[in-house]
């Protein structure tokens, strides 16, 4: 008998979905659950869970929340290219990778921190 690991990895609906984006004019996108190795990449580059002011950065400026829609996506996008979307586009993707991956709501309320650019002057 195959083990739960090898039934998980077997099924396709566990690993990753197709899904449509409402902002992205019905455009189709398949994302995909990280594993625990590639969260704990991510959580241990942006130092998330720390008290250090620059968490949730990288020392390019980088967002996790960037970064986890980067390496969300199949095929997976350049941090870069992730910049580049929409920023509604951007915002719709990460919430939908949350929910497929079974976010708390404290992950997510963190996480969708990282998409708010803070009020400026207006210019």
């Amino acid at each position: 008998m195959a083990s739960l690991k090898e039934r998980l990895m077997a099924r396709a609906d566990v690993s990753q979905k197709a899904v449509v984006l409402t902002t992205g004019g019905g455009e189709e996108a398949v994302i995909r659950r990280l594993s625990v190795a590639e969260r704990n990449q991510l959580v241990e580059r942006f130092k998330l869970g720390t008290s250090d002011p620059k968490a949730g950065k990288d020392e390019q400026g980088v967002t996790y929340g960037i970064a986890m829609v980067a390496a969300s996506l199949v095929p997976p996008m350049t941090e870069a290219e992730v910049c580049d979307l929409p920023s509604a586009v951007a915002d719709e993707l990460a919430g939908l990778i949350m929910d497929f991956n079974a976010w708390t709501e404290r992950s997510r309320k963190e996480l969708a921190d990282q998409f708010r650019t803070p009020a400026g002057p207006t210019v």
